[in-house]
């Protein structure tokens, strides 16, 4: 079992991160945050000296939109991958919007368990 890491505050505005024992393990600027609606998964971008884990970490946050997501993004929800994301895409080409979330069980590779899973992380404007 891994230490769970805390994170803290110091007067000079940076954030650290330190392991059980007290050692800083990364040190990184705080980024100014605007307050209010969230943006569209397609609007988010990687900020300079951010990682694609905060990219991808923020679109799943906002939710994304299976109606206009890419595959690339669609991939990020949990239990799909290349092919199902690939399949999302061509089902709704084909067949038009989703609705609701339930409407993408039409999608083969998309059962109820798979569905429960990425719900959390879809949002349908």
């Amino acid at each position: 079992m891994f230490p769970v890491p805390s994170v803290v505050r110091t007067g000079g505005g940076r954030i650290h991160e330190e392991d059980a024992r007290g050692r800083i393990a990364f040190v990184r600027d705080p980024v100014a945050v605007k307050v209010g609606a969230l943006p569209a998964a397609g609007d988010i971008t990687q900020p300079a000296g951010s990682t694609a884990i905060d990219v991808a970490a923020a679109k799943l946050e906002s939710g994304i939109d299976p109606n206009q997501a890419p595959a690339e993004d669609l991939e990020l929800l949990p239990g799909v991958g290349p092919g199902l994301a690939a399949r999302i895409v061509a089902d709704r080409e084909a067949h038009g919007h989703y609705e609701r979330a339930e409407d993408l069980l039409r999608v083969p590779g998309v059962g109820p368990r798979v569905l429960e899973r990425m719900v959390p992380h879809l949002r349908f404007p």
